[in-house]
């Protein structure tokens, strides 16, 4: 466990907690209070992880509303990407992971340049001006914060552990060699299995045979123009693009034809995704034209 009753402190903004007994259990209990974007910081003594991939807290939701909670490791900066994300509805409870970025061990650059994860489950964010280190760092843990997105209502969590996660033991030397080619002629990990891995071209057909089935079992929502906007709506002012406009104290886009607007799903798309293959060649059983594996799986 990364923390007890005896060794925590805590403190918030927007947020409170304390400490509660379900059975023989003592939980962290959390109160984030309707503001738009409430913190919950939590402080323990140092814990090694030079070999965990990460920490977890098991978490509930005890309150009356969803919960979309993000969870960072350690200082704000330079490691503000050591986050995971979860969402909880009322009564729920599972697992936030919250995976550890860090910088790469020089061993493991000189075996997989240019690369942020590689086998053995590390991944790294180069720090500007970092130089290559013997060890993975951060080396230790001693801070946790809990953030609850646009939250503008009240909700409740009980933490009822928090662990390490996982292990970091990224192929070196010999050993790494003996990986390559990391990727197959689909640009797909060679050295693992998972539903719906592609293995040859006719796998390519059927996903697309399958996703045309589920475009046509899945249709437009009703009541929407070509832009997506509410037809049925009320209307104001056509501009022929889109800008922003508050109604009734929130703020809403207005389409092109001057009906509300409310984005959700991807919001861009492009039919390439190009792979650094220059001085990796050896990384690839089969190179697609520019390293573009999406666009030559496309066509």
């Amino acid at each position: 466990m990364l923390f007890d009753k005896n060794n925590l402190k805590f403190h918030g903004e927007h947020a409170s907690g304390r400490w509660g007994r379900d059975g023989d259990d003592d939980i962290l209990l959390i109160d984030f209070s309707n503001h738009e974007w409430p913190i919950f910081f939590m402080e323990f003594p140092e814990a090694g992880i030079g070999f965990s991939e990460g920490a977890e807290l098991d978490i509930e939701n005890t309150g009356e509303h969803e919960a979309a909670l993000f969870g960072y490791a350690g200082e704000e900066n330079p490691y503000c990407f050591s986050s995971g994300i979860l969402f909880l509805k009322p009564g729920e409870r599972q697992t936030l992971r919250i995976t550890i970025f860090r910088d790469k061990p020089a061993a493991v650059g000189e075996a997989y340049p240019h690369m942020m994860g590689v086998p053995g489950r590390s991944v790294h964010i180069d720090l500007p001006g970092a130089p290559a280190t013997a060890e993975p760092k951060p080396a230790v843990l001693s801070k946790l914060r809990i953030e609850l997105e646009g939250g503008e209502r009240p909700v409740q969590i009980a933490i009822r552990g928090a662990s390490k996660f996982g292990i970091v033991n990224p192929l070196t030397g010999d050993a790494a060699r003996n990986s390559y080619p990391i990727t197959d002629r689909f640009g797909q990990y060679r050295h693992a299995e998972w539903p719906g891995k592609i293995r040859e071209i006719n796998d390519l057909i059927k996903e697309n045979e399958r996703e045309k089935e589920a475009i046509i079992k899945n249709p437009y929502a009703p009541g929407r123009n070509k832009y997506g906007g509410w037809s049925a709506g009320p209307r104001f002012d056509i501009t022929g693009h889109f800008y922003a406009k508050k109604i009734n104290g929130k703020w809403w886009l207005i389409d092109p034809e001057g009906c509300l607007y409310f984005a959700f799903g991807p919001s861009y798309a492009q039919p390439s995704c190009l792979a650094k293959t220059e001085g990796n060649e050896y990384f690839f059983e089969e190179i697609a034209a520019h390293g573009d594996f999406y666009a030559a799986n496309l066509k």
